[in-house]
């Protein structure tokens, strides 16, 4: 009986020990956001929409190894024959929104064209930074447009278009590191402090905040605080590594200040950190984003880094491109709107995950009128079925689906594309082994510890009978 125990333990642990597991830390779901249709600025436009042609077209992409996606990429395609039924010629200005950081946004893939020619567009990056779901059904929404060609506006009662900026530097020939220590005690209501290269922020309660920069030999690090508002009474001391402060002696602490343009040192910073990202961007839009950031990072404490200030431009937010389109008086004309988008990858529940894609319809209610929609989903032939839909779709045959509304409906476009016609019960249980399998992989130490506390146990009760 002993060696069958043994025997079985055995084959146990072999048996955890070769589960044919893949520990990555690859996520089972991926959000993406919805894309729209174009609005109308002036709600009072009488332009109107007599047709849609919407393709979604996932044969068209090529997604190269090092752009790998986590959901097949469509290259979407938005034609409009609009009319000015009027006796008068018209500009009309159009919005297109989208969801995207300023550091992703590919305006290369962006096309639009009337009547097969290419027009300008100017980019309006909402100050606000994306929280909400990408999802329609869980409440995204795009609810207007941020559009701000005026002169930038400073938070706070005290803040202007010019600062202080202090740049520090500590000379030594000791390869003992030394600590820059600049504190302040600041009124988060009237003053912000930007530190920019500093590596740790230290709070004596009640009395001030330091921000710390380490020093060694041949250290070229200069540290800079920029001081919007009040002055704070910033002071300077070095310190040991062991919290005391430093001999005189043992180094060379240069401290000068200067009057500064604001928007002048940020936008240098800016370029220099993300030049090729932001050059299509209007600089007043660019400040509008920093100085909201400055302000609400410093709410608590007076003070915020400027590294952090500067990453605000990979945080996602709307995006709405702006461009005008002449109609003269009793005409018609080709709007097309062309743009790639990803999806919402879900592998919750099935082993070979399902992509979902979300189009925001109800912009398009702005136009004095909408008429047909004709709506056409060429699918990827890794997902080649579409499983779920807020629209019914007429199948055409492999990898073709579409539907013609008379109007718009009354929901968003919302569609799930899958490897099979449904999900199987099979497709279920695959996945439920697999996550079992992921619990094994990390949990084996555990279970075999106790299948050999059971089996000492069963050995023990054995002698005691025999």
């Amino acid at each position: 009986m002993k060696k069958l125990l043994i025997s079985i333990l055995t084959v146990a642990f072999l048996s955890i020990m070769t589960v044919p597991v893949c520990a990555n830390s690859a996520p089972s779901y991926w959000e993406a956001y919805p894309y729209s249709e174009i609005l109308a600025i002036d709600k009072s436009s009488p332009i109107t929409v007599n047709k849609e042609y919407l393709i979604y077209d996932f044969s068209r992409v090529e997604v190269e190894p090092e752009n790998f996606s986590r959901t097949p990429t469509a290259q979407v395609t938005a034609e409009y024959e609009m009319s000015n039924p009027t006796s008068q010629s018209m500009s009309v200005q159009m919005a297109f929104p989208l969801v995207s950081s300023l550091a992703k946004l590919d305006i290369s893939n962006i096309k639009i064209k009337v009547d097969d020619v290419s027009i300008p567009f100017e980019i309006y990056p909402s100050i606000d930074e994306v929280n909400e779901s990408g999802s329609s059904e869980n409440g995204f929404r795009y609810d207007g447009f941020d559009i701000s060609r005026g002169e930038v506006e400073y938070p706070g009662p005290n803040v202007n278009r010019e600062g202080t900026l202090y740049r520090c530097s500590v000379q030594t020939d000791e390869e003992e590191p030394l600590n820059l220590e600049a504190c302040f005690n600041a009124d988060s209501q009237k003053t912000r402090l930007i530190g920019k290269n500093f590596n740790s922020v230290s709070y004596t309660e009640g009395e001030s905040t330091c921000l710390g920069a380490r020093f060694q030999k041949d250290n070229g690090r200069e540290p800079e605080i920029l001081i919007l508002g009040e002055d704070s009474g910033l002071t300077f001391k070095v310190m040991t590594e062991d919290g005391k402060e430093a001999d005189p002696k043992r180094y060379h602490l240069k401290i000068s200040s200067d009057t500064v343009d604001i928007e002048t040192y940020l936008l240098h910073e800016v370029d220099k950190s993300f030049g090729d990202v932001v050059e299509e961007i209007d600089d007043k839009q660019l400040m509008s984003i920093y100085m909201s950031q400055i302000w609400q990072q410093g709410l608590d404490t007076g003070y915020t880094f400027l590294e952090d200030v500067l990453s605000s431009i990979q945080m996602e937010r709307v995006i709405t491109l702006i461009y005008e389109v002449d109609f003269p008086a009793d005409s018609t004309r080709i709007v097309r709107v062309g743009y790639q988008t990803d999806g919402t990858m879900d592998g919750r529940e099935t082993k070979t995950p399902k992509y979902s894609y979300t189009y925001l319809l109800s912009p398009a209610k702005n136009w004095a009128a909408f008429g047909e929609l004709n709506i056409k989903i060429i699918t990827p032939k890794e997902a080649p079925f579409i499983i779920n839909s807020s629209i019914n779709f007429e199948n055409n045959g492999q990898y073709l689906y579409s539907a013609t509304l008379d109007g718009l409906p009354d929901s968003e476009l919302d569609f799930t594309l899958y490897k099979n016609a449904k999900v199987s019960f099979l497709d279920k249980a695959q996945k439920s082994v697999q996550s079992l399998n992921y619990i094994v992989f990390f949990l084996w130490p555990f279970i075999f510890i106790a299948a050999l506390a059971i089996a000492v146990i069963a050995v023990i009760i054995l002698r005691l009978r025999r």
